[in-house]
C-alpha cells in the first residue's frame, strides 16, 4: 500500500465506523420515544385508574395502586435517562469518527472553525498558512482548552523551535498514534462532561489572588473559644439558674464576626469560584487515573501525576467539593446564622 492510498483506506474505515453507529443510534431513538409514551401512559394511567379504585373500592387500595404507577414510572425515568445517556455516548463517539476523517481528508468545510490565538512570533504563520482558515493549525486543532489551542499554535509558528521539546512531544505523538481508542475516549469523556472549551485562566487569577491566610489563622482559635463559651453559658443559663451572661458572649461573638467578615467573604468566595473552575477536570482526571500506559513510557511519564494513587488528582477534587458544598449552605441564611452560633462554621472552612 502506498504512502497515498493509506489515508483513503482510514477515511473509508472511520466512515465505516461511522455508519455502523449510526444504525444503532437509530432505534435507539424508537426506544426513547416509546419510553417517553410509556412514562406519561403510567402516570396518568396510574393515577386515573387509582382515582377509580378509590371511588369504587377504598382509599388504601387507591393508594397502594397508585404508589405502584409511581414507582413504575421512577423506574422507567431511570431507564429512559440511562438510555439517552447512551444514545448521546453514541452520537458523540460518532462526531468524533467523522471528525478525524474530515481533519484525514481535508474536508475543511465539516472541520470546527479555527479558534482565536494569540501569537508571539508570527514570523511564518501567514507565509506558511500555520494559522487561520484552512490551515496547520485548524487541521491539527483537537486540544480541549483555550491554553491548548494557543500553546499549539506557538509550537507551529517558533522560528526557531526547541529542538529537546519538540522531540520529547514526538515520542508521545508516536505513541498516541497507535491508541485511537484512548484518543477517543479521552474527547468522549471531555464532551460528555463540558459544552465548551476548558478555560484555565480564571483558575491561574486565582492562584495569584493573595487572601488573608495569616489573620484567619489565629481568629478560628479565638472565634471556636467565643462559640465554645457561648454554648456553654448558654447551656447552664438553661439548666441551672444561671444568669444570661451567653448574650455576652454572643455578642462579643458577633462583632468578632463582622470585624473578619470582609476577610471571610474574600476566602469563602474564592474557595466556591476555584471550585467552579476545578470541577470542570473531575472527569477528565478520573479519566487518566484508570488508564493503562502500558509500554507507551513517554505517554505515562506525562501522566505520571495522575497515576500517583497517594495523591490522586481526583481525591483532592473531591475534598474541594466538599468544602464548597459546605460554603454553600451559607448561602440560606437562617442556616449560615444557625451554623456560626453552634459552630465556628465560617472560620473553620475559610482556614481550611
Amino acid at each position: 500500500m502506498t504512502a497515498s492510498e493509506q489515508p483513503q483506506q482510514l477515511a473509508q474505515t472511520l466512515e465505516f465506523a461511522a455508519e455502523r453507529l449510526t444504525r444503532r443510534i437509530q432505534p435507539l431513538h424508537a426506544t426513547s420515544r416509546r419510553l417517553a409514551f410509556a412514562r406519561l401512559l403510567v402516570l396518568l394511567g396510574g393515577g386515573a385508574l387509582a382515582l377509580l379504585v378509590a371511588i369504587l373500592f377504598n382509599a388504601t387500595a387507591a393508594w397502594i395502586l397508585f404508589g405502584g404507577a409511581i414507582l413504575a414510572f421512577l423506574i422507567l425515568v431511570i431507564w429512559h435517562r440511562r438510555l439517552d445517556d447512551w444514545i448521546e455516548t453514541l452520537t458523540l463517539w460518532r462526531a468524533l469518527k467523522l471528525d478525524r476523517r474530515a481533519r484525514l481528508l481535508l474536508e475543511w468545510d465539516n472541520l470546527p472553525p479555527p479558534r482565536p490565538i494569540t501569537l508571539t512570533d508570527k514570523t511564518l504563520v501567514y507565509d506558511l498558512d500555520l494559522a487561520g482558515i484552512h490551515s496547520l493549525h485548524q487541521a491539527l486543532d483537537t486540544t480541549i482548552s483555550r491554553r491548548g489551542t494557543n500553546l499549539l499554535a506557538e509550537w507551529l509558528a517558533a522560528s526557531q523551535p526547541d529542538v529537546d521539546g519538540l522531540k520529547a512531544r514526538q515520542s508521545i505523538v508516536r505513541e498516541l498514534k497507535s491508541r485511537a481508542r484512548f484518543r477517543d475516549r479521552f474527547q468522549l469523556t471531555y464532551r460528555r462532561t463540558l459544552q465548551r472549551e476548558l478555560e484555565g485562566e480564571h483558575l491561574l487569577e486565582w492562584l495569584k489572588t493573595e487572601f488573608p491566610s495569616a489573620r484567619l489563622r489565629w481568629a478560628l482559635p479565638l472565634a471556636t473559644l467565643l462559640v465554645a463559651a457561648n454554648l456553654v453559658l448558654f447551656a447552664l443559663w438553661q439548666f441551672a439558674a444561671f444568669p444570661p451572661f451567653f448574650l455576652a458572649a454572643l455578642g462579643a461573638y458577633i462583632a468578632f464576626y463582622y470585624w473578619h467578615q470582609k476577610d471571610l467573604e474574600t476566602v469563602l468566595g474564592a474557595v466556591v469560584r476555584v471550585h467552579t473552575e476545578l470541577d470542570k477536570f473531575r472527569a477528565l482526571a478520573q479519566y487518566l487515573e484508570r488508564a493503562n500506559f502500558f509500554q507507551t513510557p513517554h505517554l505515562a511519564a506525562l501522566c505520571a501525576p495522575f497515576q500517583d494513587a497517594a495523591a490522586a488528582p481526583s481525591a483532592q477534587l473531591r475534598r474541594v467539593r466538599l468544602n464548597a458544598a459546605a460554603v454553600g449552605l451559607r448561602n440560606n441564611p437562617l442556616l449560615a446564622i444557625l451554623l456560626n452560633v453552634i459552630l465556628p462554621w465560617d472560620f473553620l472552612f475559610a482556614f481550611l
